[in-house]
């Protein structure tokens, strides 16, 4: 589809930009010569009226009107001089009558004189003008010069010499020469947007086919391609990518592997130490001798702690689906709390979470991300007064529930790792508080955790659950 829509637009962007370029063109062109021919046309009309005008004696032109010897003798001149001048007709204008007198055509309407009224008015008023083609019987073209006849500083007078526009025809076949050529370019502008398309539409389309094997986890086959250096530059970048992506996965897979044979080995282990614990009880329970319930006392502290990050570590590798449902956030906060240690619940205050504030949450896997994050606090704080404040509330549509101490802040490079596993900043850390509460929110609930800390102020953590809802 993608090299579809490619090809087709290089085949407008060719075409069109082809009949563009041709008839721009060809208008010019053809103006520019229809011009020059207007032009030539009227410098040879006015400069044979002037010739003509030059031979008129201006006190004749009252008496050609009478149609004798004077109308005889310049009907034979202006014959004459047309022959010679090779136009169409040679006539005089009576300023007084505003008709013509003479004219070498008899029973000629003359219907273009009403037309060249604004013409012949100009060449009246003493200047000589011409008048635009105009189109005759049979389809030619022609064109007329008026030129005065002055006798002192009066108007006696006006000549007209029309003539025919011989290089009109030539226009006209120019004109369908033009369009020849334009339709051969449009030709050969299809053909190279064919060509040139092709060499663009190819390329992609074996870049998207590979990268639709990429998406199916087929990372077998190299990505190469023939194309411009932009074509290259897109393939290397796709070439290093199926590289990494391989890498990751290959990484990934084995990670999983491992997971799964370390998750086994965590449940055998767990196992163990139930067993182990239960003996160490009954010892201590039994045992008269001190040091040996002292040994023994050791031996259950030591159990219970390590089948706690057992249990922390089974319960990071194990993905969380949440069965989310509408919660009220005040009653949420105060189940969580009261679900944490008393020790925990003498530091931690709820400040409140707005009237009616609802979300569509897990409650029991928001509530174990809180009570890690919680613990992590308290157990972090080396105060004597330990305050965590807890809340909740909005930002954008999306409900967050904040977490507040008043410790001593976290180092910006620390807050980069503390969702690490085994991260701890405690020697009797386990370093899995913080990941699975980042994994409840992160990815069974698709929100965020950030942080905000000052050396010496304290540190926030804002968890964001989810969009606001109403019951």
């Amino acid at each position: 589809m993608m090299a579809r829509t490619i090809r087709v637009k290089v085949f407008m962007y060719f075409l069109l930009s082809a009949a563009l370029i041709i008839s721009v063109f060809g208008i010019i062109t053809y103006n520019f010569i229809l011009g020059n021919i207007e032009s030539e046309m009227e410098n040879r009309l006015l400069s044979a009226g002037r010739v003509i005008a030059a031979d008129i004696h201006p006190e004749d032109i009252v008496h050609i009107g009478l149609k004798g010897k004077v109308y005889a003798g310049y009907l034979a001149k202006l014959i004459n001089l047309r022959e010679i001048l090779k136009v169409k007709d040679i006539f005089i204008i009576e300023p007084a009558a505003g008709k013509i007198t003479i004219s070498t055509i008899e029973n000629d309407g003359k219907f273009f004189v009403k037309m060249d009224k604004y013409e012949i008015d100009k060449a009246l008023s003493g200047a000589a003008a011409s008048s635009r083609l105009y189109a005759g019987k049979g389809g030619e073209y022609f064109k007329t010069g008026y030129v005065p006849v002055k006798n002192e500083n009066k108007i006696a007078g006006v000549v007209g010499v029309e003539a025919s526009v011989e290089y009109l025809q030539y226009v006209s076949r120019y004109r369908i020469f033009l369009i020849v050529i334009g339709a051969l370019a449009i030709a050969a502008a299809f053909i190279l947007a064919f060509i040139i398309s092709s060499g663009i539409t190819v390329p992609l389309r074996r870049l998207k086919e590979k990268a639709e094997k990429l998406s199916k986890r087929d990372f077998s086959e190299k990505i190469e391609t023939k194309g411009g250096a932009e074509i290259k530059v897109l393939a290397d970048a796709m070439e290093n990518m199926r590289v990494e992506v391989k890498q990751y996965m290959e990484k990934r897979d084995k990670m999983a592997d491992v997971g799964e044979f370390s998750a086994g080995v965590a449940h055998e282990i767990r196992n163990s130490l139930g067993v182990l614990l239960g003996y160490a009880e009954l010892i201590n329970e039994k045992a008269q001798d001190e040091k040996i319930k002292k040994y023994s006392a050791d031996i259950v502290k030591n159990t219970l702690k390590m089948s706690e990050f057992i249990n922390n570590f089974l319960s990071y590798t194990k993905d969380f689906t949440a069965d989310k449902q509408d919660a009220d956030m005040d009653k949420l906060l105060e189940e969580a709390v009261f679900e944490m240690p008393m020790q925990v619940q003498a530091a931690v205050k709820i400040t409140g979470a707005g009237a009616g504030l609802r979300a569509n949450v897990d409650t029991y896997l928001i509530k174990k991300a809180l009570y890690n994050i919680v613990l992590n606090a308290y157990q972090a704080l080396d105060k004597d007064k330990k305050e965590i404040l807890i809340s909740a509330g909005e930002e954008n549509g999306q409900v967050f529930i904040s977490v507040k101490d008043n410790g001593a802040g976290i180092k910006e490079e620390i807050i980069r790792k503390i969702f690490q596993p085994f991260f701890t900043g405690r020697k009797e850390g386990h370093g899995l508080g913080l990941p699975i509460a980042y994994k409840i929110i992160h990815e069974a609930h698709g929100g965020d955790i950030k942080v905000y800390s000052e050396e010496g102020k304290g540190t926030e953590f804002r968890l964001f659950v989810g969009k606001k809802s109403t019951a």
